[in-house]
């Protein structure tokens, strides 16, 4: 099947919200595609994760026959940072090479959107709201991978591709409007808690999972309250508290903290083995409708419909443009970019 965007398909994206600008976007990568490999067959992926980190599930993925491809700003600092418009194009494009039933797995940078951080952030503040204090650039660059990804959820979601999110089951991240839009408006929508220190984690690290694929329902796991002591302990100096003059009690990121990010091989190996078991049965399907469904009900506080702001459209408009003139890429006439 070749890459793009059926008429249905663009409508849909345009019925739940999504900018013109996204359908452009599309006709970009599909073009940037054809040019350098024709008018072939392309959809060759059968997972894309994204902020991999240390690229343990797509490792998995690969030593059980999945043909999945990671991006990390790690990486490549470049082509890697969703937040440039190369980067979000590149995205964008191996999201279009996925082939239906596939999946988008997003371990999006967690830092801003945790409780440990709230008091830099402030993203748990009346005066802010969810989008925090964005005189801070990390918080301006989380609100606009939340944005992009979002987007990206979107198109996955037409091109009939499940899509996935893992997060501390302290973050916010689901409550972003951009995400809760995806969530509530447009596919049914997953959420359960679970453990990493079920799948061999050196700490216990409660666990949020969200998205569209059924099979998240499977990776919810439970520990003994003497496994979750025994992980306490044998993961300290993930963070120290320091209680201040006012009574306030400072809680700070300890140096393992950051390692506590990346995923255990047994954890990246049952994702994998789900993703291959594939179909499941309607029965299944509809006890998880009733015990995981999502029921947030829609964002507050935000205009509809969304003015993706944060996506940062001006500098992917431009990006195009700038396509546009050295004859990369022809926009379809009549539709505003």
């Amino acid at each position: 099947m070749a890459l793009g965007l059926s008429k249905r398909k663009a409508c849909a994206l345009l019925f739940w919200g999504a900018p013109v600008l996204l359908i452009h976007l599309v006709d970009y990568c599909c073009q940037v595609w054809a040019a350098e490999h024709g008018d072939g067959p392309m959809q060759d992926l059968q997972m894309l994760e994204l902020f991999s980190g240390e690229q343990e599930l797509t490792r998995q993925c690969r030593l059980n026959g999945i043909e999945c491809r990671a991006m990390d700003i790690r990486k490549d600092k470049v082509l890697h940072d969703l937040t440039s418009s190369r980067g979000f194009c590149l995205a964008l494009l191996r999201l279009l090479r996925v082939q239906p039933n596939g999946m988008i797995w997003g371990g999006n940078p967690c830092a801003s959107w945790v409780w440990i951080s709230a008091s830099t952030t402030k993203r748990r503040s009346r005066e802010h709201g969810i989008f925090g204090d964005e005189g801070l650039e990390g918080v301006r660059v989380a609100n606009c991978l939340a944005a992009r990804f979002a987007l990206l959820a979107m198109v996955a979601i037409v091109n009939g591709v499940w899509w996935s999110v893992e997060q501390p089951s302290s973050s916010c991240l689901p409550k972003c409007p951009y995400v809760a839009h995806v969530m509530t408006n447009m596919a049914p929508t997953w959420y359960l808690r679970t453990w990493m220190g079920a799948f061999n984690h050196f700490c216990s690290k409660p666990t949020a999972l969200f998205g569209s694929w059924p099979l998240l329902e499977e990776l919810k796991c439970r520990l003994s309250q003497a496994e979750q002591k025994s992980l306490r302990e044998s993961s300290a100096g993930m963070y120290t508290k320091k209680r201040l003059p006012d009574g306030r009690v400072r809680v700070t990121g300890g140096k393992r903290l950051k390692e506590s990010g990346a995923y255990t091989p047994e954890f990246g190996k049952r994702v994998a083995q789900l993703f291959k078991k594939g179909a499941v049965s309607a029965s299944h399907l509809a006890a998880q409708r009733q015990r995981s469904l999502w029921k947030l009900e829609g964002p507050k506080g935000f205009e509809q419909p969304l003015d993706w702001k944060h996506a940062d459209l001006p500098a992917l408009r431009q990006f195009l443009l700038e396509e546009i003139a050295a004859n990369r890429f022809h926009p379809q006439p009549g539709l505003p970019l």
